[in-house]
């Protein structure tokens, strides 16, 4: 493999291919995850409350349950009822009792949910877009 993972750990050689592919992946990710930590700041956001609003924007006025959320998570979070809290204390989540079951909390984005993010679109567009481009079309194919 390169030498790029070997001089950024500053070792020679790794136990395995394996070894040194896993750690390759969790260099990359972490990377990529303080990137887009560093722009969701910019909005006063975490990556799960990103996350969450986003999965709301998909869910549209039906809005999702504490548990379909959680589900749905790019990194599941154990404690999606603290991102809905804060996101409620904000102003770009509601919630209120279920339509078919009153012991359930639906949670639904706010217009002022929605116009966060609409502002943010463009940005994390644009990260995205940065990120994939350091992959050649063969390694875009294998990720895709």
């Amino acid at each position: 493999m390169g030498k790029a993972l070997r001089n950024r750990m500053r070792q020679q050689r790794f136990k395995s291919g394996p070894e040194e592919i896993v750690l390759n992946l969790l260099v990359a990710h972490d990377y990529v995850h303080h990137r887009y930590l560093d722009l969701f700041k910019q909005y006063s956001l975490t990556t799960p409350q990103y996350n969450v609003l986003r999965i709301l924007r998909g869910a549209g006025e039906e809005g999702h349950a504490r548990c379909d959320i959680a589900e749905r998570m790019v990194d599941r979070s154990p404690d999606v009822t603290r991102i809905l809290d804060r996101l409620e204390g904000a102003g770009l989540v509601k919630r209120c009792t279920g339509d078919d079951d009153r012991r359930t909390s639906v949670a639904r984005i706010t217009a002022a949910g929605i116009a966060l993010l609409k502002k943010m679109d463009a940005p994390v567009l644009a990260l995205g877009e940065e990120m994939g481009s350091r992959l050649n079309s063969a390694e875009r194919a294998q990720l895709g």
